[in-house]
């Protein structure tokens, strides 16, 4: 069985638990406003063992289609200063995107103390940039890259991590932060770079003064500016597309966490 398959098995056993898990923890903790710490402990551990575990025991994250840089510390800083960009242009798309469906996010209250705080950093933000980033751009990405081409890989990437967040609030949100990540990864070839957009992105979620209207837009236009030059300038590498088998895998996965969305 090939890498590529076994990574979307993975990926559909995964989206069936999703929902299941999602349940009991909601039976088993208290509600976030009377015990925001154990919300925050549940939720680490079920991201550990969804995926953190399954991305752990697919490494080595590597794919021959996927370039190498010598050095890190241009693309972490590239991926952090993105971050802060993509968060000032996504945050009136979230805003417009609720009000328009009357609904709002799930948000824990305020923290009360300085060993709170760093729960909640550690909760919201350490853990998800590290498990969701092995999992997605280390174990997943580089998988589909070998096995697919790289359009169906990137965009498989990104709508999978958006649909697994569950969230219909910050759907919009998600999906472009997520391929921003996808294409650091395209790019720079290192795991670090999402992991550090990924940390700083939702570090600033939790103290995020918002910045006028011209400003988003501007990140905007700098967000699509940097995905046209990753695509112009990724070579172009021969590849056959993803084997029925694994498309049918692919699409009962995405279906699956879809379908969480309804019930």
């Amino acid at each position: 069985m090939s890498k590529t398959r076994r990574m979307l098995l993975i990926l559909l056993g995964i989206a069936l638990l999703l929902r299941p898990a999602d349940m009991l923890l909601k039976v088993l903790l208290p509600d976030a406003s009377v015990a925001p710490a154990a919300v925050c402990v549940g939720g680490m551990v079920m991201t550990i063992l969804l995926l953190g575990v399954p991305a752990w025991v697919m490494r080595p994250w590597q794919s021959l289609r996927l370039p190498q840089q010598k050095s890190r510390t241009p693309g972490i800083l590239l991926g952090a200063v993105m971050a802060v960009v993509c968060r000032a242009a996504i945050t009136p798309l979230d805003g417009a995107w609720q009000a328009w469906l009357k609904v709002t996010p799930d948000a824990l209250p305020m923290p009360e103390s300085v060993p709170m705080a760093m729960l909640y950093i550690l909760a919201l933000a350490v853990i998800p940039a590290l498990a969701e980033e092995a999992f997605f751009r280390g174990a997943l990405l580089t998988s589909l890259l070998d096995g697919s081409r790289r359009v169906t890989a990137v965009l498989l990437t990104a709508v999978s991590f958006t649909l697994m967040h569950g969230s219909l609030a910050q759907l919009p949100g998600h999906l472009v932060f997520s391929l921003l990540l996808t294409l650091l990864m395209i790019r720079t070839g290192r795991i670090a770079v999402p992991m550090t957009a990924h940390f700083v992105y939702n570090l600033t979620a939790l103290n995020w003064v918002s910045v006028p209207l011209w400003g988003s837009a501007l990140c905007g236009l700098a967000l699509i500016a940097l995905a046209a030059w990753i695509i112009i300038r990724r070579p172009k590498y021969a590849h056959p597309p993803m084997k029925g088998p694994d498309g049918l895998i692919a699409a009962a996965a995405l279906a699956a966490m879809a379908a969480s969305y309804l019930i």
